[in-house]
């Protein structure tokens, strides 16, 4: 835990990489689309999305997110001083890839009732998972600043014995 600790008190000044933050946000908006295409296929309807309209929504999120989340910049939000703004750029982000991925879907295969839950659950599990994400790093990013805090705070002490192992160092 100490060489952990140790690790990680050089990045504790800086920000987490913006590529890394980048690739998060990618992450979850793509798993929340998989997660919204089986929710829908598992319990709403089988014969709804087959798996070429499967590929097509994975596809067309996968992209409409990447240049949405580089236009939207979100990946340079500073998650410790994230504001309700923020979050609402989190909202206009999974609004805006849900209104265009639920169109190319629209234009190609049609609309339904299935269709119109799929784009329901797909908004609130797009905008859940980047609200959870940042929750995740900024409670991350307390609890290692605090590790890092409290071992400061900590002073060395050297202690002399008459044993083969006299000299030893605790940490108080």
């Amino acid at each position: 835990m100490n060489k952990l600790i140790n690790a990680l008190n050089k990045y504790a000044s800086k920000y987490m990489n913006t590529r890394i933050v980048f690739m998060l946000d990618m992450l979850m908006s793509v798993m929340a689309s998989l997660i919204a295409v089986l929710l829908v296929k598992l319990f709403i309807s089988i014969d709804m999305l087959n798996t070429e309209p499967a590929f097509v929504w994975l596809g067309s999120s996968f992209l409409v997110s990447f240049l949405l989340i580089y236009v939207f910049k979100t990946y340079r939000i500073i998650i410790r001083h994230m504001s309700l703004k923020d979050l609402s750029m989190f909202g206009l982000l999974a609004f805006t890839k849900t209104l265009i991925v639920g169109f190319v879907y629209a234009v190609l295969y049609g609309c339904s009732n299935e269709f119109n839950i799929l784009i329901v659950c797909d908004f609130f599990l797009t905008f859940g998972a980047f609200f959870a994400m940042r929750i995740l790093m900024l409670t991350a990013y307390d609890y290692v600043k605090g590790l890092m805090e409290e071992r400061k705070k900590c002073q060395n002490i050297l202690v002399y014995g008459v044993g083969v192992k006299s000299v030893s160092i605790i940490h108080r």
